[in-house]
């Protein structure tokens, strides 16, 4: 018994409960307020699948579950996709994967676990997530 006090004391600590809310970054406020269109602005829920058409060895290798949902880009610029649970985020545009520009972990207690930025041209891309882990996933879309 008294070796295993100095490794307890060295176990990384339970993840301490959010007391509050924090805020979302600067882009999306409406992350508080979930709706049921996916698009660009507003956040929108997720329910992933076994498979999704065309799921590539990838996607398939990263476990979980996947989804796939379409939307629209109106102008060129930043976009940052912003999850609530961790899953892998591509963006495909005519079956291109863009690459991403920027990543980030929301702040601390906010429900937003990680950001990725994209630049995008005005068109029709397809937002592909994979490695679903959680029942469903909080998803937003906003540009920079």
């Amino acid at each position: 018994m008294p070796l295993l006090l100095p490794l307890l004391l060295l176990a990384d600590p339970a993840p301490a409960a959010c007391p509050t809310v924090a805020p979302p970054p600067a882009g999306f406020a409406g992350w508080a307020t979930p709706g049921n269109r996916p698009g660009i602005g507003a956040r929108f829920d997720v329910s992933g699948a076994l498979a999704v058409a065309g799921e590539t060895a990838e996607e398939r290798a990263r476990g979980g579950k996947a989804a796939a949902v379409e939307i629209d880009v109106p102008r060129a610029g930043t976009y940052a996709v912003a999850l609530s649970d961790a899953a892998w985020i591509d963006v495909n545009r005519n079956d291109k994967t863009q690459t991403s520009t920027g990543h980030d972990h929301g702040p601390a207690c906010s429900g937003i676990r990680k950001i990725v930025a994209f630049a995008l041209v005005p068109g029709h891309y397809q937002l592909r997530l994979s490695g679903i882990k959680a029942p469903s996933i909080g998803v937003m879309i906003a540009p920079k």
